[in-house]
Formats: structure tokens, sequence, C-alpha cells
């Protein structure tokens, strides 16, 4: 809640330490790929907290606007975009995150 009543301000769904360092984690189960729009708020409230990488998981994947997007903020902050299919496959080979993250920004 905000100071004056206003209701929720931020939410964000998760937060996660991985090798020391803090990630912001955005879910969406939209059914439709996610847009410059999308991917620019949860840019925001990574780059509000300074030193905060962040992590993006889409039920549906990403407009090649929204790639592009991510791209650019490379250059001040890390970000992982990931589709939910990839990260369930993550989960079942039990693989890495931090490698799976570090790969990811490399192919973005």
């Amino acid at each position: 809640m905000g100071d004056t009543g206003e209701g929720v301000v931020e939410q964000i769904d998760g937060v996660i330490t991985l090798d020391g360092e803090i990630y912001l984690v955005e879910m969406k189960w939209w059914n439709k790929p996610l847009g410059t729009g999308e991917v620019s708020q949860h840019l925001l409230r990574v780059f509000n907290r300074n030193c905060a990488r962040g992590i993006l998981i889409s039920y549906s994947g990403y407009t090649n606007p929204a790639v592009v997007t991510c791209k650019e903020s490379l250059s001040k902050m890390v970000v992982t975009l990931c589709t939910l299919q990839e990260l369930v496959l993550l989960l079942e080979r039990e693989d890495d995150l931090k490698d799976f993250s570090g790969r990811k920004c490399k192919l973005q």
C-alpha cells in the first residue's frame, strides 16, 4: 500500500539471489507475446533498484521490438528473457540457473 492509501504501488512476482546478485523476477501468463510496454515496466523496476538484475518469464514469448528493448538495456543492467517452457526444461534437466542466465544474455 502507498503512504496515502492509493492501493498497491508496485508488485514484484519474486526476488532471488544468485551468485551474490539480486534478481527481480516477473512472470507473465499472457496468451500473446509480450511487447515493449510490458518488458519496459519490468526494466524500470530493475533500473530503479541500483545493482539489481532482472528475469522476465513469459508464457507466450516476446515480440521482436521487446527483445530489442532488452538488448539495448544490457549496457545498463543485466536482464534475462526466457519463456516458461525454457524454465521448465531447465528445472527438468536440473541445469544451472546462473549458466542459463549467462547464456541467455549473450544470445540477446
